[in-house]
């Protein structure tokens, strides 16, 4: 479900009756397209009907909007929350490509700043 139709349904829900559009747009930031396609939802559905900048709520309009409340706010699909592991497997043995590791860098960590031999 789009989240213009859930935030204009926040809107409904919170409303004394008349949603103004404009504000919407100003405190969700979104488009008007996406405004428009929300409202023409909900007009279709017969929860209020849409005059181009109000939207004015019939009659049961939040109880509608309760009775379907695991829709509208609660089920969502989290892509986040599916852990996908990406990368090496850790179960799997590893071993590096030695062609591409610096033999310098492992000399100056044995030769010590000064260039003195540790250990």
């Amino acid at each position: 479900m789009r989240s213009s139709i859930r935030e204009l349904a926040r809107a409904i829900y919170f409303s004394e009756g008349e949603v103004d559009l404009y504000s919407l747009h100003i405190s969700y930031r979104l488009s008007p397209a996406e405004i428009l396609y929300a409202a023409r939802f909900f007009a279709k559905v017969g929860l209020a009907d849409f005059d181009g900048v109000h939207f004015v709520l019939h009659r049961g309009a939040r109880e509608w909007l309760f009775k379907r409340r695991h829709r509208f706010f609660l089920e969502e699909e989290r892509p986040w929350s599916i852990e996908e592991r990406l990368g090496l497997d850790p179960s799997q043995p590893y071993l590096p490509d030695v062609g591409r590791v610096d033999r310098q860098f492992f000399y100056r960590k044995l030769r010590g700043p000064e260039g003195a031999v540790i250990g």
